[in-house]
């Protein structure tokens, strides 16, 4: 741009129609050719009006004054999209930062999470056999001086009702919970209170499947001694004598 500008104004200089009221300001600002490059830099930096120096290209034809106009608008969307590019990559920098920062704290916190909950089944398992009861369970829950309470009020996590509670991690209905059955159960309580009820609603919706399976295999028993399979029905079928001993065993563990 600059040495077609320069090139422009000798040809304008030297011709018949040349105006010497212009001369001063291009020999100023046109000649000469870093002379010519520092004007446009200073007509895009604002160190100079681009008006004054429009009106001088005017004078040398119309197609100077477009091309100058292009070239302050190719310049201006340049560095409009630098001066966007450089905030907007801050911005998403800054974001990538603060989620990975984030990240950070809740796996430090999920980590805490885990060796509070492992420390608090030990001193909640009072015989070391690695189970805790309902007993001591309970017992550790009503301790008004223990830590057990005031952890679980830590962990958002409501003990009010312990049985319940026992109960709900205790997932493989043995009336023991394991260290790991009690770490998941609680780990998974502390991300709110509100996901005591989820989870209670799962446990139930667990024992109610294991209901069903019996129910089902008992119903199968029950159609191969319909009247239409006599001579298939065995004077004792085991596999109902098997699904009746579950049955009662269910019933047992689920009233104890």
């Amino acid at each position: 741009f600059a040495i077609m500008f320069m090139q422009g104004t000798e040809l304008y200089m030297t011709s018949d129609g040349f105006d010497d009221t212009y001369l001063h300001g291009m020999t100023e600002f046109f000649f000469p050719l870093p002379m010519m490059i520092l004007t446009l830099f200073m007509c895009i930096s604002g160190g100079i009006s681009w008006w004054d120096i429009a009106v001088l290209l005017k004078q040398l034809g119309l197609v100077y004054l477009i091309v100058f106009l292009i070239f302050l608008l190719i310049m201006v969307i340049v560095v409009l999209n630098i001066i966007t590019g450089i905030f907007v990559n801050e911005s998403i920098e800054s974001a990538r930062k603060d989620h990975d920062l984030i990240a950070q704290i809740e796996s430090i916190r999920q980590r805490q999470i885990l060796l509070d909950l492992q420390k608090l089944f030990k001193d909640i398992d009072i015989d070391d056999d690695g189970s805790i009861t309902l007993q001591e369970f309970d017992l550790a829950v009503r301790d008004p001086e223990g830590s057990v309470r005031s952890i679980f009020l830590l962990l958002d996590i409501d003990v009010t009702d312990a049985r319940a509670f026992f109960h709900m991690i205790d997932v493989d209905n043995s009336n023991k919970i394991e260290i790991d059955e009690f770490v998941m159960g609680c780990s998974a309580l502390a991300v709110s209170a509100k996901s005591i009820d989820m989870e209670h609603l799962k446990s139930q919706s667990r024992k109610l499947l294991r209901h069903m399976k019996v129910l089902q295999e008992q119903v199968h028993c029950l159609a191969a001694l319909l009247p239409g399979n006599v001579q298939d029905r065995p004077s004792s079928h085991p596999h109902v004598e098997s699904v009746q001993y579950r049955t009662q065993t269910v019933a047992s563990t689920e009233s104890v």
